[in-house]
């Protein structure tokens, strides 16, 4: 379909147990995949209204965003800045335990 393999095709299908914010589960994404477009711009507008007023809250109760699986690091031989996995994901979604996630969709 559209020139794509089928390994292309399936790339974006949901697995069971995935991580509620994965990326995914994204709710203006599956609209646009489905041909919704101008439902799909709608909630893609929603979305970034929710995470405005997440920030804003998060900025009101000085609580600095932590990202839950990954830390920054500097590449010794780059001197750049880059995101490392900091492990917690596997066994989070072998246990299927996700409550503690903010709801982000």
């Amino acid at each position: 379909m559209f020139g794509f393999t089928k390994f292309a095709m399936e790339l974006n299908d949901i697995d069971i147990g995935i991580c509620p914010t994965d990326s995914r589960m994204r709710p203006d994404c599956r609209l646009l995949e489905l041909g919704h477009v101008d439902d799909a711009s709608k909630e893609k507008h929603r979305l970034e209204e929710k995470q405005r007023a997440a920030k804003r809250a998060r900025d009101a109760a000085k609580t600095a965003w932590k990202p839950r699986w990954f830390v920054s690091a500097r590449d010794a031989d780059t001197d750049s800045v880059a995101h490392v996995y900091a492990g917690g994901y596997w066994r989070a979604k072998l246990a299927a335990n996700f409550k503690d996630v903010p709801d982000i969709y």
